[in-house]
């Protein structure tokens, strides 16, 4: 019987890199979701931007500096502690409504693109990490008894058009503890012992970008690129056992 791997999304972004001050401010907050964002922290200065605010049930960060735009979705923070990361579900969902929302705008020429992603399964132990890792078919061998696993390596591969583009793929094994505390009506810890829980994870990072030396086409062109490199990142999100 198949292993299904219940993958979570930690977070997704999207970069424009390489691109000037002017263009880069057709990428806002408001522009992409029509509303003014909940926090606005600008730097005039040092060309410093930085939206953010809750959109369709994410965490919405437009981040702007001299030469580079992140747009990413991360998790709304509980109000409770919970007792695993907090996620955004699978990677599909997420990465198509921040696709959805660059598409929307004006896209400003850059002389590189980047897409990236993370998400992790929650495991039993630190060993069922290279279990899972020897299953999913990678090009190394783990020992069981290892611990504190990091794994990386570039799988490049050429978009329509020939474009070079960088498929990063890093994964780690590791043990993450919550600390629960009592909270009482008003807010402050109740004098009682904090439970302290482990769990263990596997996390897939991702980094998939054009090549340094990549000749981009003109922005026009941008939104098939960005469509074929969110496909790419989806699929890569999900990986299941091998057959």
């Amino acid at each position: 019987m198949t292993q299904h791997y219940d993958w979570r999304t930690e977070g997704v972004r999207f970069s424009f890199l390489g691109c000037t001050d002017e263009a880069a401010r057709s990428i806002s907050w408001e522009k992409m979701v029509g509303e003014t964002p909940e926090s606005t922290t600008q730097k005039k200065q040092q060309g410093l931007r930085h939206e953010e605010g809750q959109w369709e049930g994410c965490n919405l960060v437009v981040s702007a500096q001299s030469g580079r735009v992140d747009v990413a979705l991360a998790p709304i923070q509980p109000a409770s502690m919970p007792q695993e990361p907090p996620h955004l579900g699978e990677l599909c969902s997420a990465a198509l409504q921040l696709r959805d929302g660059l598409l929307r705008l004006k896209l400003p020429s850059s002389s590189r693109l980047a897409v990236g992603a993370q998400v992790h399964i929650i495991l039993d132990d630190s060993k069922s990490a290279a279990k899972v890792l020897n299953t999913l078919g990678l090009s190394a061998s783990f020992d069981p008894k290892w611990t504190d696993i990091v794994y990386q390596y570039n799988d490049p591969v050429k978009l329509k058009g020939g474009i070079e583009f960088n498929r990063i793929f890093k994964w780690s094994q590791m043990r993450v503890q919550f600390v629960q505390f009592a909270m009482g009506a008003d807010g402050q810890q109740i004098g009682i012992s904090p439970k302290v829980v482990d769990k263990y994870l596997l996390q897939l990072e991702l980094d998939f970008n054009t090549g340094p030396h990549a000749q981009l086409p003109h922005q026009d062109a941008y939104s098939r690129i960005l469509k074929e490199m969110f496909d790419l990142i989806i699929r890569a999100g999900n990986p299941q056992q091998v057959a």
